[in-house]
């Protein structure tokens, strides 16, 4: 599944792969892992044309918490499971 990650403004701050929906306000499921979302905004259901970009010094950047620490922990480990048993094949 991919995600989304909004600030308060509901711009796109950060885009993420996650095995399950992150079901909170600042997250919205997306088509693909694609940086066309980055910095734009998200109303009503749909995605601006215009982009918002940070001003310059003020950048947010999106501080991983521990449930995106215990997804990316998964993520790998599945992925090295997975080469592991091609190898072996």
């Amino acid at each position: 599944m991919f995600l989304a990650a909004l600030n308060d403004d509901h711009i796109c701050i950060g885009v993420k792969q996650t095995k399950d929906m992150i079901d909170d306000s600042k997250h919205v499921v997306i088509d693909s892992l694609d940086s066309y979302y980055l910095y734009r905004k998200y109303e009503n259901g749909k995605w601006s044309e215009d982009k918002f970009l940070p001003k310059e010094g003020n950048e947010q950047k999106h501080q991983p918490d521990s449930k995106d620490m215990q997804e990316q922990t998964y993520l790998n480990t599945e992925y090295l499971v997975t080469m592991s048993e091609l190898q072996n094949l």
